[in-house]
């Protein structure tokens, strides 16, 4: 379908593109003379919590109608505010004040919300369950618009949205839900919780709800509830998989930054968790940053978007397939292998997982979660499996009325409080094929599922064997403290196997495709590396601090043309024109993923 219009004296043409029914309505008005742009609303607002300003991030688009001049934002101001109480101040960002946009052309403004006494305190009289605040938008042609914005005020036993600069500098928004109970540290994990296809993150947050003696119940004890969300199509997989990320930081320093609100939030301590695209999610982030995972679960999750559903084919129907070299292709299909977790399922040995799915479920069919169920168990890794009769792609109820349902039942709430209580433990447990009656039992026997309080090291799981694979350094965090930080050959799978010996105090690793190495102390189950002795692909390595690199506790690198590995040198960065690092490598999508300024002309 194509729809031409003629703006600013030009022609342009639009196409679009739908699948079954599709109904398209088109208004067209002539443009005032004296309305050359236009204010477009914010599409997300951070909420107040208990009256007070948690999160200040707000952001809204201008549209640029004239067609020939450039149009620069120059102030915003308070014109109006429905509550006396709070005293507001606010101001543009430093980048968007000095930024033109174009004619014809929307740019999003950013704008900072805060108190004009920042230490502001307010009373319980002076709180509003909502605040209106008139804004008026000043520009540098004299001309100025105002915008009505609403602020609600929640409850810490409610969700509550809010607001953070992303990875490549926009505003995005998620929600949170305060800990149902603390923890004895004062710092407690996060449930980072991914939602599916079209769910908002308020949504995806309320969906951990239970009734109790006829009251809803929001949240979980010992755990912070984190739902982030990411516009647009990326299944949680490059810029969504960094908005996750950078909302979990966002929301620790939030936290700490108003001490009011309850514990801190253990940014090391994760149990990623997802339904439907969520799930994948969720199997995307605890591949890539095991040793931040407590606990993983997947509900209703798909392995990959590219075998999921008919609109994500890759190759199956394009019709550039008949021009295209199957050498070109393994090129375009190795640059996305990063985000299948079934090539990565080794990095999650040692971690506890939980699989749900219902067995009638339409939508997600059972085979992905029964494919990942297979591989994780050749591997004996911990992993439960839930597959419940009768049950579709989403319930509220699954042993009772509005029991807590496919995310938040008693099952997946006991699973998820007693990795959040024992941080840093790996806990052994029986796998299950099946939930009855609200309860776990073996494929064998009936001994009811429990969850015990295990001592044992993570790094002796599986007699202290573990295989970090790796696609494309860019997109792995590491396992074990061991991370690859350069291939010898771009893009093509590393398997990294180290044993750890406990009892001898050493460790034992052998590489393929690896030319640089990273090893640092995982939060979960230090390994201490200063305390063992080291050997790489049969040679002793002497361990030396690297004083000049944050992340790294110590670097390794090949020596040229031979086997054995030394401390790489401290005259060469680890990123630089001769060394190819996670911060600068491909592939190119990896550009927009970023903050860039494209300049043209001298």
């Amino acid at each position: 379908m194509f729809i031409e219009e003629i703006s600013s004296g030009k022609l342009q043409r639009l196409e679009c593109t739908c699948k079954g029914p599709f109904t398209f309505t088109c208004n067209i008005k002539p443009l005032e003379a004296k309305q050359t742009f236009q204010v477009l609303a914010p599409a997300f607002l951070p909420d107040l919590v208990e009256g007070k300003l948690f999160s200040k991030h707000i952001t809204f688009s201008v549209n640029n109608f004239h067609g020939a001049l450039w149009l620069k934002v120059t102030k915003v101001s308070i014109v109006k505010n429905s509550c006396p109480g709070h005293q507001f101040t606010v101001k543009i960002l430093e980048e968007d004040r000095d930024f033109s946009i174009a004619p014809g052309q929307v740019r999003p403004i950013k704008i900072l919300l805060d108190y004009k006494n920042r230490k502001e305190t307010i009373s319980e009289e002076g709180v509003c369950s909502k605040i209106e605040l008139i804004l008026k938008i000043s520009t540098s042609k004299g001309q100025d618009q105002k915008l009505a914005i609403n602020l609600r005020s929640r409850k810490l036993s409610e969700s509550f949205l809010f607001t953070f600069l992303d990875h490549d500098g926009s505003v995005q928004h998620g929600a949170a839900i305060a800990p149902l109970k603390g923890c004895d540290s004062g710092i407690c994990p996060v449930l980072l919780t991914l939602h599916g296809t079209t769910v908002p993150p308020q949504n995806q947050a309320d969906s951990y709800k239970r009734m109790e003696n006829g009251k809803w119940v929001f949240g979980i004890e010992h755990l912070w509830l984190l739902a982030p969300t990411r516009h647009g199509a990326h299944n949680w997989e490059g810029p969504g998989e960094l908005t996750s990320m950078m909302a979990l930081k966002s929301l620790a320093k939030l936290i700490k930054d108003a001490p009011w609100i309850g514990p801190q939030a253990d940014l090391d301590r994760i149990i990623f968790a997802g339904h439907s695209m969520g799930g994948h999610g969720a199997w995307h982030l605890g591949t890539h940053y095991p040793d931040h995972a407590l606990a993983l679960v997947s509900a209703a999750g798909w392995i990959k978007k590219e075998d999921y559903g008919d609109s994500n084919l890759f190759f199956r129907h394009d019709i550039s397939t008949s021009h295209t070299s199957p050498a070109v292709k393994a090129i375009l299909e190795v640059c996305i292998a990063e985000n299948d977790p079934d090539k990565h399922v080794s990095n999650l040995h040692g971690i506890p997982i939980m699989i749900r799915i219902g067995a009638a479920d339409k939508t997600v069919h059972p085979y992905y979660s029964r494919r990942m169920f297979r591989l994780l168990r050749q591997q004996r890794t911990n992993v439960t499996y839930s597959e419940l009769p009768n049950k579709e792609h989403w319930w509220w109820d699954t042993y009772k009325t509005n029991d807590g349902g496919v995310v938040n039942d008693p099952v997946m709430r006991k699973f998820a409080v007693s990795h959040a209580k024992n941080a840093g433990t790996y806990a052994s447990a029986p796998t299950c094929h099946s939930d009855r009656n609200g309860e776990c039992s073996d494929s064998v026997g009936t001994e009811k599922y429990k969850y015990t309080k295990g001592t044992v090291d993570r790094n002796i799981a599986g007699n202290g064997k573990f295989r970090l694979s790796v696609y494309n350094p860019v997109a792995s965090t590491g396992l074990r403290g061991v991370r690859i930080m350069q291939q010898i050959i771009p893009f093509r799978s590393n398997f990294l196997v180290h044993d750890i010996h406990f009892d001898s105090n050493h460790v034992v690793m052998t590489t393929e495709n690896v030319a640089r190495l990273c090893l640092k102390e995982p939060a979960i189950s230090p390994v201490m590396w200063q305390e063992r002795s080291v050997q790489i692909d049969g040679n002793q390595v002497v361990m030396e601090k690297d004083l000049a690199s944050e992340e790294c506790s110590f670097s390794l690198c090949k020596a040229d043309g031979a086997k054995s590995w030394v401390p790489c040198p401290g005259n060469v960065p680890l990123e630089s024109e001769i060394s190819r690092g996670p911060s600068n490598m491909g592939p190119g999508r990896r550009v927009a993923e970023r903050s860039f300024l494209i300049v043209t002309g001298e």
